[in-house]
């Protein structure tokens, strides 16, 4: 998260009371949110360290996924939002985050190394885009009686359905790999 109070963003964690230089360049971020969604293991995450790795590698690991998923105050979680609904990938829609940042922003992610602090910035700063429609898409749900909007709203939602929810097989995986930390 970006401290305002601050001329610099951090490039590097903590583990075991040591500071490691890391990459910064939200490129690297990407590749580890998507290595996460991977199942990879913790082991293989070396490439985000500039210079030395840390010898406690689950603690290493445990300051990696801070450094990507910072702490937010805001907004405030509600109980009727479903944690397992996932409405963007990285992957999938690359065209259309890219897309998106350059109309926006005038940035080309090509041609940046930005922050990966700065990209999230950005990134939640997007709005009225063919990229936000599509989220909304994904999102979606009737509420009350079905009307023609509800109709087309959900034909969009199959459209643009590329996004499966967990199944129970993949919730259990998942736990399984936590429960190593």
């Amino acid at each position: 998260m970006i401290d305002l109070s601050k001329k610099v963003l951090p490039d590097s964690v903590k583990v075991s009371g040591s500071s490691f230089k890391i990459k910064t360049d939200f490129h690297y971020w990407i590749r580890f949110i998507q290595m996460l969604n991977e199942k990879v293991f913790y082991e293989d995450f070396d490439f985000l360290y500039k210079e030395e790795v840390p010898e406690d590698r689950k603690s290493g690991f445990e300051s990696l996924k801070a450094f990507a998923f910072p702490k937010r105050e805001l907004p405030r979680s509600t109980e009727s939002e479903n944690p397992d609904l996932i409405s963007y990938s990285y992957t999938l829609d690359a065209d259309l985050i890219y897309s998106a940042f350059m109309q926006q922003y005038g940035i080309d992610l090509v041609e940046s190394s930005m922050h990966w602090y700065k990209f999230q910035a950005l990134f939640n700063g997007l709005r009225e885009c063919k990229f936000t429609d599509v989220i909304g898409y994904r999102l979606y749900e009737v509420k009350g009686k079905e009307t023609a909007y509800d109709k087309q709203m959900l034909k969009m939602q199959k459209a643009w359905e590329i996004l499966p929810e967990l199944t129970e097989e993949d919730k259990k995986r998942i736990d399984d790999f936590n429960k190593l930390f």
